[in-house]
């Protein structure tokens, strides 16, 4: 399509190049790394502007908090399994509603590893750029700056982790022991993982043995702190309900799912979605598996929890992955352009969060200070 004849094409397009050559800039002045994290904090700001901040710990996050005061003395706190990002917190003196600057830390620095990442893949500045706006512009960051306290942004930092720099075996075990410890639905999602080692490396079997070995270490840690907190919530809690109904959790968010489901990512699912028809007509059925196993792991933590935005947000790698996959498709000079515009159009989508039949709506910073 000729830009020039599509005004609001062609502005995008030389808004696009001049960011792209801002980022160049930038980048030769102050390195990858300090352009990164200039990116990264940039990023989070419009996610602070477009969803209101969290200045308290709410709901489980208040556990959590508690939990960060004495992560290895638990007593009665439900969450006390859930140790990483409250020990994290504790070792570094962000204690208590403190630990929301942690988490907002950890979302900054997966989104500065994000543009990291894709520049050194090859990616120019601009298309980098959007890659990290994917992210931040959706619940895997927009609920721990609306919502915070919880472990998530430590979880999606390290699934992120798992996705870039996973290859080696042993690498890969002990980044799904690190996500374990942090929030165990990770789980939901190693099957997915271990069929993408098995696409990047052509070996299967060195990331089950790592993995079983994750899984091991996690289970010994698991029980020392089980006699700690003998009031926290075990597999039982999840799973004692399904024995009596197994859609028992499902019903309790039946009504608005759909919802839920869609406000993860908004109109950014077509990406996923348009690489699985295309995998599926191409009959590479590795591809398709891998991305569809990301997306089914990310619902099956509904079958055991009402919170489906949240849940959902552990399928940001099938949108990236769907990005990736989509790109050649693009000519090289729209790729960037085309995703930021995606980014842009999915943002005038209000920002739903659903959990169990609830729905709220996330209010913008702007809305909050003309209303209090």
């Amino acid at each position: 399509m000729n830009t020039e004849r599509v005004p609001i094409l062609a502005w995008v397009t030389r808004l696009t190049m001049r960011l792209d050559a801002a980022l160049a800039t930038l980048e030769r002045r102050i390195s990858l790394w300090g352009a990164a994290a200039l990116v990264a904090t940039a990023l989070l700001a419009l996610g602070a502007l477009y969803v209101r901040p969290a200045l308290e710990a709410v709901s489980h996050g208040v556990y959590y908090a508690e939990l960060s005061r004495a992560p290895l003395s638990p007593g009665d706190n439900p969450v006390a399994y859930r140790i990483l990002t409250p020990l994290l917190a504790w070792l570094l003196g962000l204690r208590g509603n403190r630990i929301l600057i942690l988490n907002l830390l950890l979302a900054w620095a997966t989104l500065a590893l994000v543009y990291r990442h894709y520049r050194l893949r090859g990616r120019g500045p601009a298309l980098a750029l959007g890659y990290a706006a994917v992210l931040a512009t959706t619940m895997p960051i927009l609920f721990t700056i609306h919502v915070n306290g919880y472990t998530d942004a430590a979880s999606y930092l390290l699934l992120f982790l798992l996705l870039a720099c996973g290859e080696n075996a042993w690498v890969f075990g002990g980044l799904v022991l690190l996500s374990l410890l942090n929030r165990e639905s990770v789980a939901f999602v190693l099957p997915f993982l271990l069929l993408l080692q098995a696409r990047r490396t052509g070996k299967l079997w060195p990331s089950v043995a790592a993995s079983a070995v994750a899984l091991a270490l996690y289970l010994g840690v698991r029980y020392w702190l089980g006699t700690r907190a003998p009031d926290a919530q075990s597999a039982e809690f999840y799973l004692a309900p399904l024995l009596h109904d197994p859609l028992d959790w499902f019903r309790k968010a039946s009504v608005a799912y759909y919802t839920g489901v869609f406000s993860a990512f908004k109109l950014l699912w077509a990406l996923p979605v348009a690489a699985l028809w295309l995998a599926a007509r191409e009959r590479r059925w590795l591809d398709l598996a891998v991305l569809a196993s990301a997306i089914v792991g990310a619902l099956g933590q509904t079958v055991i929890a009402v919170d489906t935005s949240r849940m959902l947000c552990m399928a940001f790698p099938a949108v990236l992955l769907g990005l990736e996959a989509l790109e050649p498709r693009l000519d090289e000079a729209a790729r960037a352009p085309t995703l930021l515009g995606l980014v842009g159009a999915n943002m005038l989508v209000p920002q739903l969060y659903v959990a169990g039949n609830a729905i709220y709506v996330m209010q913008t910073l702007l809305g909050y200070v003309l209303t209090h």
